[in-house]
C-alpha cells in the first residue's frame, strides 16, 4: 500500500475488497478533492435549497437506476452518495421505504426530491432524467 501511494495514487485497496472500505476510500477520496462536509454535517447541514442540483440529480438518477434493478448492494452505495448532499429530514421518507424494500414508492420519493431540488419545475422533468 504505501509504494502505491508513494507512487502518486491517491488511495489503495487489497484484494478481497470490502465493500464498506471500498466506499470509505471513495468517500474520503472525494471529500478531500471537493471538500465534501463529513457524513455528520451532510446529514444536518445542507438544506435543499442550497443544493446544486447539477451534483445531486445525476447521482438521484444513479440511485433510480440501483432501485430499478431492485440491487440492494448498489442502492446502498448510490443512497451514501446522495445522503452526502442532502439532510436527513429530505431524505426520511425515502430511506424508510428503501429499508421497507418498497421501490414503487422509493421511486416516487425520488421524484419528490428531484422536483424540490429543482424550485418546483414539473415532475416531467423527472421523467426525462428517469
Amino acid at each position: 500500500e504505501e509504494k502505491c501511494l508513494k507512487a502518486g495514487m491517491d488511495a489503495y485497496i487489497s484484494k478481497p475488497i470490502n465493500q464498506d472500505r471500498l466506499f470509505q476510500t471513495i468517500w474520503r477520496t472525494i471529500k478531500s478533492e471537493k471538500e465534501l462536509p463529513d457524513e455528520k454535517e451532510a446529514e444536518t447541514v445542507i438544506p435543499e435549497e442550497a443544493v446544486d442540483p447539477v451534483q445531486v440529480i445525476p447521482l438521484l438518477k444513479q440511485l433510480a437506476d440501483a432501485i430499478e434493478l431492485a440491487d440492494p448492494e448498489e442502492i446502498n452505495i448510490h443512497f451514501k452518495a446522495v445522503k452526502g448532499y442532502l439532510d436527513f429530514s429530505t431524505l426520511k421518507e425515502l430511506e424508510t421505504r428503501l429499508n421497507d424494500y418498497d421501490y414503487d414508492n422509493a421511486l416516487k420519493s425520488l421524484e419528490e426530491i428531484a422536483v424540490k431540488i429543482y424550485g418546483g419545475v414539473s415532475p416531467d422533468i423527472w421523467k426525462n432524467i428517469v
